[in-house]
């Protein structure tokens, strides 16, 4: 948030809070859920640091019209705020939103903000910026907690996670996504292991009204092990006309998934690392990532072994 002109998408701390639609009064109680407040807005600014509400992970279904329509004075204990190109914490802080929208910040003392307004107040809560979690595997990341974190192989929970029908993959990314969101990441730059998984991805987003960056990994985890793991190059070489027509695949669900829920989904390719590519698919890529305007999302310098093989094979780095 900031004190400039620029305007962004805001969500509210409105966990166990309930608004009066007659009287824009706000009320304790469980009517409005932190959980029903995501599905609601069109949401990427701000998020609010209480804890959310217990719920069942959500059908896929179209997103409720936003309870933040109209112009709304949020009066918190304290917000963190940009001034001056720095953070800082303000408080008993006023924030102007139109329509979802931040238009302005007032710290205490400052001249005040006056408009037509609902107010909500949070004197106990502290409103924070949407933070950005820079890399998740969203629908996979429970079924490989406490195993990838220690030198054992992830590869058998990753294969049976893609074994799953389409609702039990939404269910399992709504469950991570809503993990994220709980923290206060409200934007993910989403490399899912799949097609499917990227689908399942782009499906949730739209639902719980996150800002996401999503892209499959390439190759996919079907394709991934036996290529990234060989014994020999001339996998890799041989891998690569199949490698091209992923990506192509990948370029058409970006286009077809550019631009929903509001515009908060911009979706990137995403090539694993460079010892899964080679020069051709790497330039592939490129191409594409010019087309789409939204850049590449790559696991780059994974360790020693991948620098090595990369080295050897063209002779500079993977990042080079």
């Amino acid at each position: 948030m900031s004190h400039r002109s620029t305007r962004r998408p805001v969500l509210g701390s409105l966990a166990d809070k309930q608004i009066d639609a007659q009287t824009n009064a706000v009320s304790p109680g469980h009517g409005l859920s932190r959980r029903s407040l995501l599905q609601a807005l069109a949401l990427g600014g701000a998020a609010a640091g209480v804890p959310l509400a217990r719920a069942q992970a959500p059908a896929v279904q179209p997103p409720a019209p936003s309870p933040m329509a109209g112009d709304w004075l949020i009066e918190a204990g304290w917000v963190l705020a940009e001034v001056e190109g720095t953070l800082k914490l303000q408080r008993n802080a006023l924030v102007l939103v139109r329509n979802g929208l931040i238009e302005a910040v007032r710290a205490e003392g400052e001249a005040p903000l006056r408009a037509p307004a609902k107010r909500l107040s949070l004197p106990g809560d502290i409103l924070l910026p949407g933070f950005i979690s820079g890399h998740t595997h969203c629908c996979s990341a429970t079924p490989t907690r406490g195993i990838i974190e220690n030198p054992r192989s992830y590869r058998r929970p990753l294969e049976l996670v893609e074994r799953l029908a389409d609702d039990e993959l939404d269910a399992l990314t709504a469950l991570n996504l809503a993990e994220l969101l709980r923290s206060g990441c409200t934007t993910q730059v989403e490399m899912s292991l799949s097609l499917r998984q990227a689908e399942a991805y782009v499906r949730q987003a739209v639902h719980l009204g996150a800002r996401g960056y999503p892209g499959a990994m390439i190759p996919g985890i079907e394709r991934l092990f036996d290529i990234w793991f060989r014994s020999e190059d001339q996998v890799l070489h041989h891998s690569e006309p199949d490698t091209l027509a992923e990506i192509a695949r990948n370029l058409g669900f970006c286009k077809a998934h550019m631009g929903k829920g509001e515009g908060r989904i911009q979706p990137m390719l995403s090539p694993h690392a460079c010892d899964t590519h080679t020069p051709a698919t790497l330039r592939a890529l490129a191409d594409g990532a010019r087309e789409l305007g939204t850049g590449l999302h790559i696991h780059l310098s994974q360790g020693k072994a991948e620098t090595e093989t990369v080295r050897r094979l063209w002779g500079k780095t993977p990042t080079q």
